[in-house]
């Protein structure tokens, strides 16, 4: 047991994948904490659906965890296909981190559903690239992407209710 341990960690890049799993996650909380108190907003519009903010807590730093980690084991191979891959990843962690600023902030209902939208057309498109490299990295993906279906829902319904 301790000689396979110690060959799995051999093998694991630390740093690459820290950067992958806690960056994305930092980043998140940061534009987070420099928003004002949201829950105002949040309550004063209308929602095809009512989640309490505790799943949000909860579900968001596992995706960002199971994202990272998909990330990092498609960051490893090599390819000309990893490149178009990861940019696709960077491109929807992008969205994901500046989506709470136009939505949270801007009170952007529009923009907000064009983000989400876009995030899952890049989402699905990045999980087949990342299927054909890795399909471990795919179903790492697999929650995340009902979340995003999930969230559509819910951005496109606030958008229609408000």
């Amino acid at each position: 047991v301790n000689e396979f341990m110690n060959n799995l960690f051999k093998k694991i890049n630390l740093k690459s994948l820290l950067f992958h799993v806690l960056v994305p996650m930092m980043l998140v909380f940061t534009i987070m904490m420099l928003i004002p108190d949201y829950r105002p907003f949040l309550d004063s519009i209308n929602k095809p659906l009512d989640i309490p903010n505790i799943v949000f807590v909860i579900i968001w730093p596992i995706l960002y965890v199971l994202m990272g980690i998909s990330a990092y084991i498609v960051d490893q191979k090599e390819g000309a296909n990893i490149n178009v891959a990861m940019k696709m990843y960077y491109i929807q962690l992008i969205l994901n981190i500046i989506y709470p600023l136009v939505f949270f902030y801007l009170h952007s209902f529009v923009f907000g559903a064009i983000i989400t939208l876009t995030i899952l057309f890049i989402l699905v498109h990045m999980m087949l690239r990342f299927y054909k490299i890795n399909k471990l990295s795919f179903y790492l993906l697999i929650p995340y992407l009902l979340w995003m279906l999930i969230a559509n829902y819910l951005q496109v319904g606030i958008y229609y209710l408000n």
